[in-house]
Parts: structure tokens; sequence; C-alpha cells
């Protein structure tokens, strides 16, 4: 599984065989740091997604393992988050985690995008709702 890595920052992405893409959030940095690996990350999205041969897939997000998961994000960085989420590649969003900052922020980019994202304390539960929007 790819994982993204600079410095202190830490991301994993991967794509599933059921076409879901899992971002885990293992060590988010604050600053440049975190716009670099936002950058490297849209870029592993686009080439999971093209390789797959989809135009969209969902996403389950995992934020558990983010150790400093209890921070405000400067404007560079919520622009940036509202990049990831407006991407074309991506439709239904998600999130595993219980930060109310992130949850709060996430929701407002959502809701702007016009994205689906739900919020879930169960990455299971996450999996399956995912799985029940699928195309057939």
């Amino acid at each position: 599984m790819p994982i993204i890595k600079d410095q202190e920052g830490e991301t994993e992405i991967f794509l599933d065989e059921n076409n879901i893409l899992h971002v885990k959030y293992i060590n988010l940095p604050k600053g440049d740091v975190s716009l670099k690996i936002a950058d490297m990350a849209i870029s592993e999205i686009k080439r999971l997604v093209r390789e797959s041969g989809r135009k969209q897939v969902n996403v389950l997000v995992d934020t558990r393992l983010n150790k400093r998961q209890y921070r405000f994000f400067s404007s560079k960085e919520r622009r940036k988050a509202g990049e990831i989420v407006r991407m074309e590649e991506l439709k239904n969003w998600a999130v595993v985690g219980d930060n109310l900052l992130m949850k709060v922020a996430a929701n407002f980019i959502a809701t702007s995008a016009k994205k689906n994202l739900r919020w879930f304390a169960d990455e299971k539960e996450a999996y399956e709702w995912l799985l029940s929007l699928r195309e057939h």
C-alpha cells in the first residue's frame, strides 16, 4: 500500500478490490509539509483512479491514527482540503474519527462542494455504507 511520507507527515492511500479509495492519516503535520503531502496525495489519487478505469470512486478516510488531530488548520490548508474534496474523481465520502474540529471543517467543505459525506465511529459501518452506494 502506498504511503506518502515527507519529514514528519505520513498518509496511506490505496484503492481496494471494490474500488473504494482508502485514506489513512497516520500523522498529519502542520503548514507547508501538510500542503506538500496533500499535493502528493492528489497525484496519487488521480493515478489510482485512472488505473482503475473508473471515472469516480468512493472514499473512506480514517482520521483516528492522526497524532496531531487537535489543532486548527490554516487558510491554505483549508483551501487545499477543499481542492481534494471537490475532485471530480471522488464521489461519496465516509470519514471515521471523532475530531470535532475536523468534522466541522469537513462538513462545511463537503456541503459547499455538494459532496455526500458522512461521519462514522466504526470503520466497518463506514465501509458498508460506501458499498451500499456502489453502482452495479
